[in-house]
């Protein structure tokens, strides 16, 4: 019987994860064409396109692990890593707000964000190994 009550309870969480993952997608996908067809419309720029989070998303990971020096407290690396994450978001919310109009800005930039540290989680591991491997940064 907890075989089976288990067995019904991963099938239901498998089916809950597959259903809020074509519904959040289906509407995030909407959301972007949206906010991008806005941006073209109005301004000619769309402020949301895979080079624009591939640059937010090195910068992010790269500048933080190539600046921060490892044997620092972990608090204050969190810290200067947030340091730095904040003042990219502003600049970034800076040029949008400059190209686009401070409500297109407000709606694009969490996308952005979002979009480049989740595309970036892979560059952490990568640009720390390359770190190690670089005489000149340890």
């Amino acid at each position: 019987m907890q075989l089976l009550l288990g067995l019904f309870v991963g099938l239901l969480l498998v089916y809950l994860l597959a259903y809020t993952d074509f519904v959040l997608s289906r509407k995030l996908k909407e959301r972007v064409t949206e906010i991008n067809a806005h941006g073209e419309r109005f301004y000619r720029f769309r402020p949301l396109n895979i080079a624009r989070v591939a640059v937010l998303s090195l910068l992010f990971w790269l500048i933080p692990i190539f600046l921060i020096s490892p044997q620092w407290y972990l608090e204050y690396r969190l810290g200067l890593t947030i340091l730095v994450w904040a003042l990219l978001a502003a600049g970034v919310y800076y040029y949008l707000y400059r190209r686009t109009s401070p409500r297109t800005a407000r709606q694009a930039l969490p996308l952005l964000l979002g979009f480049a540290v989740a595309a970036g989680l892979l560059l952490g591991p990568l640009f720390s190994a390359l770190r190690r491997l670089l005489p000149g940064f340890h």
